[in-house]
C-alpha cells in the first residue's frame, strides 16, 4: 500500500523523468520521517537518476528557511555562491532580507535557474512551505514541490 502511494507521488503528482533532478530532504525532529526519506529516495531512484537525499538538523518551528546545504542542492552551487557573495544568502536563510533587495535576489536566481532542481519532496516535520525558499524555486525555477 505505501509502495503505491509513493510510487504515484513520483508519477501522477510529480511527473518525474529520467533526466529530472530530484531532491528529498527531511529533518531530524523524527526517526520516522527519515525512514520514510531513505524509502523514498529508493523509490525515487527508479523514476530518475538523479535523486539527492538529505536529513538536516531539526529547525525546530514552522516557516524557517531550510539550511544552507538545501538551498545548494535546490538552486546550484553556482547560485548560492553569488547570493553569498552579494550578501544575500544568509540573509535570506535568517528571514532578514530587506524587501528592496529582493528584487535582485530573483534575479540572480532567475539567471542561474538552470542548475536548479527539478523537484523537491520535502518531508521535513517542520513546514517549509511558507517560505521564500519555497516561493522562488518553484515560482522562478519552475520546481514541482511536494
Amino acid at each position: 500500500m505505501i509502495d503505491t502511494v509513493i510510487k504515484n507521488l513520483f508519477k501522477v503528482n510529480l511527473d518525474i523523468k529520467k533526466e529530472e533532478r530530484l531532491l528529498i530532504f527531511t529533518d531530524d525532529e523524527r526517526k520516522e520521517t527519515c525512514e520514510i526519506g531513505k524509502l523514498f529516495s529508493k523509490t525515487g531512484e527508479s523514476f530518475t537518476e538523479d535523486v539527492t537525499y538529505i536529513e538536516f538538523r531539526s529547525t525546530r518551528c514552522h516557516g524557517v528557511e531550510p539550511p544552507q546545504e538545501i538551498w545548494e542542492k535546490a538552486f546550484g552551487i553556482g547560485t548560492c555562491n553569488k547570493l553569498a557573495r552579494k550578501g544575500f544568502l544568509e540573509l535570506l536563510i535568517n528571514k532578514k532580507i530587506i524587501e528592496e533587495n529582493i528584487k535582485k535576489v530573483e534575479e540572480i536566481i532567475r539567471s542561474h535557474k538552470e542548475e536548479s532542481v527539478n523537484a523537491i519532496i520535502a518531508l521535513s516535520h517542520y513546514s517549509t512551505s511558507h517560505t521564500r525558499f519555497r516561493k522562488m524555486l518553484t515560482t522562478i525555477c519552475g520546481a514541482r514541490y511536494a
